[in-house]
């Protein structure tokens, strides 16, 4: 009932603006009825949920791999951005146990929903002073350096692989001698290039905000147009 509840709550918060797919590395042959009693408290039927086996295919299909305790037998595919939710299970658990889990559950999808991407960037980018970028993803990479060069805001990103790390400041919005991230990288590298830090095995950024100062980290699918005086952009 876990995934089945993150996927409504998902569907529910971001709309068409994400594509949602709950699967498991051992799926039961029906929803929680305890589960969809919860949910439905909330106004969100999950009713039509189907559990579903955990594929390769859905992996590669998706940015975000959202686990919740299946270890190895959840398929690891480089370039995807991988969380791992510690949340109770509701199997088995009367409705008053389950509520809280419910909830959880909620604030970890809003949580998720509310992570950069193109619809709130220019928001996050305008309120501050510099930008810290800690993303493991050229998507993310691209959209805030963009963001920084339309609103004239430094930018500092960091990577980070095993013991070896790398800063670099950006301030095109200086003009000539300043260059961006996309004049040093046009076109993203292939996924096999550049590991994420889940497969490659260093610490995510830590993400923060206070006043002054943002921190991004990996985004959804974003679109983002070109701070070199590019036309518009995709990046995926």
């Amino acid at each position: 009932g876990r995934s089945q509840m993150a996927a409504g709550f998902l569907r529910h918060l971001a709309g068409d603006r994400v594509d949602v797919r709950s699967a498991g590395s051992a799926p039961r042959d029906s929803v929680n009825p305890v589960a969809v009693a919860a949910m439905a408290e909330l106004g969100i039927d999950i009713t039509a949920a189907i559990p579903a086996r955990l594929a390769d295919e859905d992996v590669r299909a998706s940015d975000y791999v959202i686990t919740m305790g299946c270890g190895d037998a959840c398929p690891f595919i480089p370039g995807r951005t991988y969380l791992e939710w510690v949340l109770d299970d509701p199997a088995g658990q009367p409705l008053d146990v389950v509520r809280p889990i419910r909830d959880d559950i909620r604030a970890r999808v809003e949580a998720l929903v509310a992570d950069i991407d193109a619809t709130n960037i220019e928001r996050l980018v305008r309120d501050v002073d510099v930008i810290v970028d800690g993303s493991d993803n050229f998507a993310t990479r691209y959209l805030v350096n963009d963001a920084c060069y339309r609103q004239r805001k430094p930018l500092v990103a960091a990577a980070i692989l095993r013991f070896d790390g790398q800063i670099s400041t950006y301030k095109a919005f200086q003009g000539t001698g300043h260059p961006c991230l996309r004049c040093l990288f046009p076109q993203a590298p292939s996924e096999d290039a550049v590991p994420s830090c889940a497969g490659g095995s260093c610490s995510p950024s830590a993400c923060s905000r206070s006043t002054g100062w943002a921190s991004t980290s990996p985004s959804l699918a974003s679109t983002a147009t070109s701070c070199a005086r590019r036309s518009p952009a995709r990046a995926a």
